[in-house]
């Protein structure tokens, strides 16, 4: 794709529909997200409308917005509206789905049955995102009959192929050891590094082996395409407040009919639950028997709630401030109407962070984070795996000389698997002088680089260490432009100076 046909008329002039201040560059959608004055006012609406009458609105009329906001986003993920709800971030959403799935794991076994070859396991991928982990370590110290393991046979960058072969070396060892594994959490695009994952590949996987699929779609929605009903994962929940541009906190979470009466409550629980007979025995969940309330519960329920335990389950969730629900059309008819559809959105968020992050590269003499010999396909009638760079999020190295422990110089190329002893080349191709560093200080400068960019420089920025090297991180969107880039990688070469005249306050 040419820059022209990219470009589509976005750039610094669309700069203006969003609510930055003149002095700050974002180069970090990813993060948090920004979204424009048209989605704004949509939600000053909604809140006047809140507070002009609160319980009409909280009672009556917001399930009704919630209602329209689903079929927006069925819509759009090409799946139907009472399989959608939504939850304030992704971790609200895969919460939901862990701490309801993976209890009905350990239940389907008495502690007589419970041997290590009737054991239950949860895979996930070494690129999982922070607090999703910490969830999952949560919930197993709750049952420690969950068995935990982590695909970490691969090293960003790779190809999605290696990525699945990992997963599948996994699976097969699970199998020998007599670990059932029953369910896989995994990506669509990972945050740090920035990856589109093979999220298809590993889908389709998961439902050949009798796995659950629980994708944890952050970066999904907004994005890139996504079809849902094609897709069929088993569990799926994306943010809309980063790419879609609607309010935070907002995110879609996704349950297919089949797996609706595996989730029996939010997090937290609210008046949508209802609670099975103690002790347990089969109870009617269908839309009929779900209203069974007293008449104070009656009176406090907000009204014509849904059709459905799952959807009714998130109608009404206490008094939050969840005016963010609701501008999901407003932010489907900006991305229609002002920006000219999600494809054209689509084409030039992928074209602009990938050049720019090519540009940042170039100007501080390192690569960007990609496949560099990719991999063939093991059969001639396949079509090649996607690569990690078909997204709108990069990650460039940053020009450090890192030795380890022995102060070692480091020379090998990015090709290659570092070892603590040997990271990065100790010189660049445009003429800056990498900066030295220890390995054991990697952690505090990057800290310390990215908290200067953003506090001092007002660039917005992730920067981070992975496999013993920094990385930038970077997020292409329409309102940017190539220059922007630019000025970062002029910008980080000031600061990388400043770490080298010992200002990062790093002791030596």
């Amino acid at each position: 794709m040419s820059e022209a046909e990219a470009h589509s008329g976005f750039g610094h002039a669309f700069r203006s529909h969003f609510l930055f201040s003149d002095d700050y560059l974002p180069l970090n959608h990813g993060s948090f997200g920004a979204f424009p004055r048209f989605v704004q006012e949509a939600q000053r609406s909604y809140q006047h409308a809140t507070e002009s009458q609160p319980d009409r609105f909280i009672r009556y009329d917001a399930l009704n917005h919630i209602s329209n906001s689903r079929l927006g986003i069925a819509k759009l993920l090409k799946t139907s509206s009472d399989e959608c709800v939504f939850v304030q971030n992704a971790t609200v959403g895969l919460n939901t789905i862990l701490r309801n799935l993976l209890p009905t794991f350990a239940s389907q076994a008495t502690t007589l049955e419970l041997t290590k070859r009737e054991q239950s396991c949860v895979v996930y991928f070494d690129t999982i995102y922070g607090a999703i982990e910490k969830t999952l370590f949560s919930i197993r110290e709750i049952d420690p009959s969950i068995e935990l393991r982590k695909v970490t046979n691969y090293t960003l960058p790779c190809s999605h192929e290696a990525i699945v072969t990992a997963l599948v070396e996994v699976l097969d060892k699970a199998s020998q050891d007599g670990v059932r594994v029953r369910a896989c959490v995994f990506e669509t695009i990972t945050s740090v590094p920035a990856a589109r994952f093979p999220f298809q590949a590993i889908t389709t996987l998961c439902r050949e082996r009798g796995i659950y699929s629980v994708i944890d779609g952050a970066h999904g929605v907004g994005q890139i395409a996504l079809s849902l009903g094609d897709l069929s994962p088993d569990f799926f929940v994306s943010n809309c407040h980063k790419w879609l541009y609607t309010p935070r906190g907002c995110a879609v979470l996704y349950v297919p009919r089949r797996n609706q009466h595996l989730i029996r409550t939010t997090v937290p629980t609210s008046w949508g639950f209802e609670a099975l007979p103690f002790p347990p025995e089969h109870t009617d969940m269908s839309s009929n028997s779900r209203n069974k309330t007293t008449p104070d519960e009656q009176q406090l329920k907000p009204q014509e709630i849904g059709p459905s335990y799952f959807t009714g389950l998130f109608d009404y969730m206490g008094t939050v401030e969840n005016s963010a629900f609701f501008c999901v059309n407003a932010a489907l008819n900006f991305r229609q109407t002002v920006c000219g559809g999600d494809e054209a959105i689509w084409g030039y968020i992928q074209y602009i962070a990938q050049a720019g992050a090519d540009l940042i590269a170039e100007r501080l003499g390192t690569e960007v984070m990609d496949v560099i010999e990719p991999e063939e396909s093991t059969s001639p009638n396949t079509t090649p795996l996607a690569n990690i760079r078909q997204c709108a999020m990069a990650n460039i190295r940053l020009p450090f000389a890192i030795t380890g422990s022995e102060n070692t110089p480091a020379t090998t190329s990015l090709s290659k698997t570092p070892t603590p002893q040997s990271i990065a080349p100790a010189s660049t191709d445009s003429g800056f002088t990498a900066v030295p560093i220890r390995l054991d200080e990697l952690v505090s400068h990057t800290s310390w680089l990215q908290s200067t960019l953003i506090k001092e420089y007002r660039i917005g920025i992730t920067v981070y260490p992975y496999a013993s090297r920094a990385w930038l991180r970077v997020s292409g969107q329409i309102y940017l432009e190539l220059s922007d880039f630019e000025k970062l990688a002029e910008v980080v070469k000031v600061v990388l100076e400043r770490i080298r005249n010992g200002e990062s306050g790093i002791q030596r």
